[in-house]
């Protein structure tokens, strides 16, 4: 959980703070230089705030925000490909090695941003075919992304106060974080799994939440889509579909905590 600190509240005896760690028991992370380079094409132009995402669940590796640790920076607004962007393995204990022999698999995601600039979601998906990074060694993904369409919208009702007295639990004079607003976050994760935190999972949709309801409904995927773009061993029982859990995120100045 690194730098997010969990707070819960509760009037049961018990909680149930389990963390699902997704994938191989072997998994590993680099101790030297070990980049892994996208020349991915078409892109969805870039807009700011947009978001690049990578995932290899077996492996137990996700980065929400792959597109900040490129070498040579994120994408500029208009960019319509990845051309030889870098990203280091090593930088983080949280980016595994990914061996293909093992069962791994790896995708991109690409959440972009709306009109109104205050939600993300999934428009296109890059899935190469499998590989293996080898510490120490570069590795080189190429392709194209493969459109996610958005058909559906999604809609809400947000009052804060409603949220206060559970807020002020975690502190009794809580202050925003400036320039951050409360978030709905959208994950996708494997049928059958029950409460607690995971390991690994790939976001749908990041929107900030405001007083009262959005104007435009958000984004969202097509029902049945959104598998696709996951491993198919996530998918239930009765079809293709992986389910989805809903996060409501609030945003504490750090130094209130």
């Amino acid at each position: 959980m690194g730098e997010q600190l969990p707070r819960f509240s509760s009037t049961e005896r018990r909680l149930d703070l389990s963390e699902h760690v997704l994938g191989r028991t072997d998994q590993r992370t680099p101790e030297v230089s070990t980049p892994l380079v996208f020349d991915v094409a078409p892109m969805h132009a870039w807009l700011p705030r947009d978001l690049l995402q990578l995932t290899s669940a077996n492996a137990g590796m996700v980065v929400i925000d792959l597109h900040s640790h490129f070498d040579g920076g994120e994408p500029t607004g208009g960019d319509t490909q990845l051309a030889q962007s870098s990203f280091n393995l090593a930088w983080s204990s949280l980016n595994k090695l990914v061996a293909a022999a093992r069962g791994d698999t790896a995708m991109v995601t690409h959440l972009t941003t709306s009109a109104t600039g205050d939600s993300r979601s999934l428009t296109e998906v890059f899935i190469p075919p499998p590989f293996t990074t080898l510490e120490g060694q570069r590795t080189v993904l190429q392709g194209g992304f493969t459109p996610v369409p958005q058909t559906k919208r999604l809609s809400y009702v947000f009052h804060a106060a409603d949220f206060l007295p559970v807020v002020t639990q975690a502190h009794p004079r809580p202050e925003q974080t400036p320039g951050r607003h409360p978030a709905l976050v959208v994950s996708v994760l494997p049928a059958g799994k029950g409460p607690g935190f995971m390991s690994s999972i790939p976001d749908l949709l990041n929107a900030d939440l405001h007083e009262g309801a959005p104007a435009t409904p958000l984004r969202s995927w097509r029902e049945g889509r959104a598998s696709e773009t996951v491993p198919a061993q996530w998918a239930d029982a009765q079809g293709p579909r992986a389910p989805a859990v809903l996060r409501g995120l609030w945003p504490f100045a750090r130094d209130e905590l």
